[in-house]
């Protein structure tokens, strides 16, 4: 029986390609990111990417929209990344999709990390706003920082057939 490690080796490396998934962070910072209203900018390690923006509760009229255009539209996951401290409970997130806009409501109370807002279908571009209002009594201020949008949809359509005849040495 022969071995073809250098066969193992390749198959092994393109498996872990056909599980990789294209991932796209939005910084407060990025240049395509719009703020209306009295939002400060902090400066904290434990904010991702060392930044982040805040403000008091409101009325909704202060807001930040984060703008993005995708290389590649389809179906991605959406997480909004908070620091521990007493922010909102019910802070409103609206999501422009493919379909329309979708309001959803992310826990920012001494919530800290990755906060999943949903999965959704997006065409070339998309903008993700938040306002500054939230209806309940936990907290004082609203948290905005880093955006992650990770595809749900395969890297590669694979078709034909691998021949091990011995010739691949």
């Amino acid at each position: 029986m022969k071995k073809y490690p250098f066969l193992m080796v390749f198959f092994f490396v393109f498996v872990q390609l056909l599980k990789a998934q294209l991932v796209y962070i939005v910084e407060d910072t990025d240049e395509n990111v719009e703020i209306v209203g009295n939002w400060k900018s902090v400066n904290y390690e434990d904010c991702f990417g060392g930044s982040a923006l805040y403000t008091r509760k409101g009325d909704g009229s202060a807001w930040v929209r984060w703008n993005y255009t995708f290389n590649f539209p389809g179906l991605y996951q959406v997480e909004t990344y908070v620091r521990e401290y007493k922010y909102g409970q019910d802070t409103r997130w609206t999501i422009t999709t493919a379909q329309g806009d979708t309001t959803v409501i992310v826990d920012e109370y001494y919530n800290p990390g990755w906060q999943l807002m949903g999965t959704f279908e997006f065409d070339e571009t998309t903008s993700i706003k938040l306002t500054n209002y939230f209806e309940s009594d936990s907290g004082n201020y609203v948290y905005g920082d880093a955006i992650r949008f990770t595809s749900m949809m395969p890297l590669y359509k694979l078709s034909g057939s691998l021949i091990m005849n011995g010739q691949n040495q």
